[in-house]
């Protein structure tokens, strides 16, 4: 893995960790679109980082489904008012922490 590749993947897991940590937030504040918005912050940086690994950094990443990644970021930029906002929080709560947990053991082997 190159280290553009290293970089996009330290990204890519801070904006993940920060998406799960947004979910607890809905749980205390059900209808906090502060908290929304930035979760689909979060969604659409993981698009951007996905959609720019190299072939060998995105194939360390099984449950990362780049192609779906770089879609739900299109839409989210550019038709976003088709976004169902409790299919983004299961995804950030369902599988965010599995894809962060693979990215955190692709980083180790990097190093």
């Amino acid at each position: 893995m190159n280290d553009e590749d290293v970089s996009r993947l330290r990204h890519l897991l801070d904006a993940a960790e920060r998406a799960i940590r947004y979910s607890g937030l809905r749980v205390e504040i059900p209808d906090d679109t502060m908290a929304e918005d930035a979760l689909l912050r979060c969604l659409t940086v993981i698009g951007e980082c996905a959609s720019r690994l190299t072939d060998e950094a995105a194939t360390v990443l099984p449950t990362l489904p780049v192609a779906m990644a770089r879609g739900l970021r299109n839409r989210i930029v550019h038709a976003y008012w088709t976004i169902d906002a409790a299919t983004a929080w299961r995804t950030a709560e369902d599988d965010l922490p599995l894809l962060a947990a693979e990215v955190r053991a692709a980083l180790e082997r990097a190093q």
